[in-house]
């Protein structure tokens, strides 16, 4: 139907390459579904694994990837419910889901994305995207950097995994800047 695709980002590693691809299941009221499957291919292009992603869910996108150091596969990208929301989703290497943790900035109807991920040198995680307040700042020009930083499980703290995580605002110059919650 025209709207397959691939995710952003390819990951090469030990002459295989992972790709992400979402599949457009249905459109109900212009929302898309879309589900997902996970692929390891050889250096000829040959599926050598596709795991399909059960669940169809609204609107989706895989923006990045990375093999990390544990050798498990990051990605990154955002969906929409009720406005856009960052995901961070960890797959094992037979591309089971380990855990799939969502992100947003602000009110549950703001828009937040994440379009890329790496690890710090303790394992924790930082992701870098873009979040908008559609109430403070009520036009798509005023959109603000947003950079989350976790443990390597995704969280910020012990007990704290769950939505409405903590951002860093990037001050525009001139600006003051302003840390929070670290």
């Amino acid at each position: 139907q025209g709207k397959n695709s691939a995710g952003y980002d390819l990951l090469v590693f030990n002459d295989t390459l992972f790709r992400p691809s979402g599949y457009l299941k249905q459109t109900v009221a212009n929302v898309d579904s879309i589900s997902w499957h996970f692929m390891y291919l050889d250096t000829t292009g040959t599926i050598i694994k596709d795991t399909a992603y059960p669940e169809t869910e609204n609107s989706y996108q895989i923006q990045s990837c990375i093999l990390a150091t544990d050798n498990t596969i990051l990605l990154t990208g955002h969906f929409y419910q009720g406005g856009a929301k960052g995901l961070i989703w960890k797959l094992d290497k037979n591309l089971n889901t380990l855990w799939r943790r969502v992100y947003y900035n602000g009110d549950y109807e703001d828009e937040s994305y994440l379009y890329s991920i790496n690890q710090w040198s303790d394992g924790g995680l930082v992701g870098v995207g873009t979040y908008y307040d559609r109430y403070l700042n009520p036009n798509y020009e005023a959109l603000f950097l947003w950079l989350l930083s976790t443990d390597s499980t995704g969280c910020l703290s012990p007990g704290n995994c769950g939505s409405d995580i903590g951002f860093v605002e990037w001050a525009l110059p001139g600006q003051g800047i302003t840390v929070y919650p670290n």
